[in-house]
């Protein structure tokens, strides 16, 4: 996020350059009620914001990268607990492209919908003359640009020792909801042990007591 410079007397407006590119300007307007409000939009038509209201935060939706203005929540994850989750994905998972988000007393992780195999036919049929390097760029664009669904959990349970259960994402239609698979332990411990399945099919035989739920 950033603001514009300005030319002149130019508002400095308030932007957020999304993961897929997109810039998104914060803009104020007023309700029916009269009370100031304040969005976001893709275009900069109407009063420009210059600064986030006090007590808002900027939030990006992981599963299609929309941006909103949201009143702060409390965050009960430290930075240091979330760098090491995303560290061990990169290191365990074999899904290509995950994205984790502090919810309140949750590490929430988000897998990407696309493959890295069909981002990377995708790419290749723009341009089959890229440099290796390029080529990378391109894929990891394509993953990103695309959606992100929400797969596992990390929870916090115990603040004073830092325990976290773990469940997943149950995809049966008729029964979407989060399914428990350990009820606390060290975030590193429960890390190591679940995060290898992310991307692969065993994460569908994952469940309490060994029942396997898709």
């Amino acid at each position: 996020m950033f603001a514009s410079k300005p030319e002149g007397d130019e508002i400095v407006a308030v932007e957020h350059v999304n993961r897929q590119g997109r810039v998104y300007y914060l803009l104020r307007g007023t309700a029916k009620t009269g009370k100031l409000h304040f969005y976001f939009a893709m275009k900069p038509r109407g009063a420009l914001a210059e600064a986030i209201p006090k007590g808002y935060e900027v939030y990006e939706h992981p599963e299609d990268a929309q941006v909103f203005l949201r009143r702060k929540r409390p965050r009960k994850i430290t930075e240091l607990e979330q760098a090491m989750l995303e560290e061990c994905i990169r290191r365990r998972a074999k899904a290509s492209c995950c994205i984790v988000k502090a919810d309140g007393d949750s590490l929430v992780v988000h897998l990407a919908d696309i493959e890295e195999v069909e981002a990377a036919e995708d790419v290749d049929e723009l341009g089959r003359f890229l440099t290796r390097d390029r080529r990378a760029q391109l894929v990891q664009r394509r993953i990103l640009r695309g959606r992100f669904t929400k797969v596992m959990r990390f929870r916090l349970v115990d603040a004073r020792k830092r325990l976290f259960s773990v469940e997943r994402w149950c995809f049966r239609g008729s029964t979407d909801n989060w399914i428990p698979l350990d009820d606390g332990g060290a975030l590193r411990t429960v890390a190591e042990k679940y995060v290898p399945h992310l991307g692969r099919a065993s994460f569908f035989e994952l469940s309490w007591g060994g029942r396997s739920v898709r």
